[in-house]
């Protein structure tokens, strides 16, 4: 069941369909109640919109956000009853959800990690921020991280920030010119205007302080 998008729409999407005896049926235009899947991509939306402006990413990681989400509510019971108190990815597999990959960080949360290109007596740990697992790269347990050059890395030797860290003032000016630079190279941060009112709760659960994330 799709909408008349072009790509699902269009002719080699057709004979796929064809090839695998898959009969295709649209909804009417503007009607997505006629398809499940929008309610689900609705809430997609609205955890990705929260989690943007609450941390004060920039919005042209709204991709790597709404995958986190998605890997998040895969792996989070619903209350529906054909879940039968299972969460989503457990009835798909038939496999218990392992959620070892996605319970340790946030959504754009301060990280260091090991940057194997430099070598003694160079510094080998790497500011970065959390952008989610890495799915397609390495194991379980890589993650992907922002670098300060608006570049995504994917790491295994990642953790959070320690107490020290948080708190001394050379690390806050790192942190603080970090930030600089990826609105420098990827634009403003996301803001409520960007999105729909309704991916949105009441203006205020998304005050943000920006020393949140000095």
């Amino acid at each position: 069941i799709i909408d008349d998008s072009k790509e699902q729409a269009g002719k080699k999407f057709l004979e796929k369909c064809k090839e695998a005896d898959c009969h295709l049926t649209k909804t009417e235009p503007y009607s997505p109640w006629m398809q499940l899947a929008e309610g689900c991509i609705k809430e997609l939306k609205k955890g990705s919109s929260r989690k943007m402006i609450r941390t004060g990413s920039p919005k042209r990681l709204w991709d790597h956000c709404i995958e986190l989400e998605a890997l998040v509510r895969s792996h989070t019971a619903h209350n529906s009853f054909a879940l039968e108190g299972e969460v989503p990815e457990t009835r798909m597999t038939g496999q218990t959800a392992d959620i070892s990959n996605l319970c340790e960080y946030s959504w754009y949360d301060w990280v260091m990690f090991r940057d194997s290109e430099q070598s003694y007596p160079a510094e080998k740990l790497r500011l970065g921020r959390y952008l989610g697992p890495a799915t397609d790269v390495g194991s379980a347990m890589t993650h992907k991280m922002l670098v300060d050059t608006g570049e995504t890395w994917c790491r295994t030797t990642v953790r959070s920030l320690t107490d020290t860290e948080l708190t001394n003032p050379a690390h806050i000016e790192l942190r603080a010119a970090f930030d600089l630079k990826i609105h420098e190279r990827l634009g403003p941060n996301a803001t409520i205007a960007d999105f729909d009112d309704d991916e949105l709760t009441p203006a205020h659960e998304y005050y943000y302080d920006e020393s949140d994330n000095m």
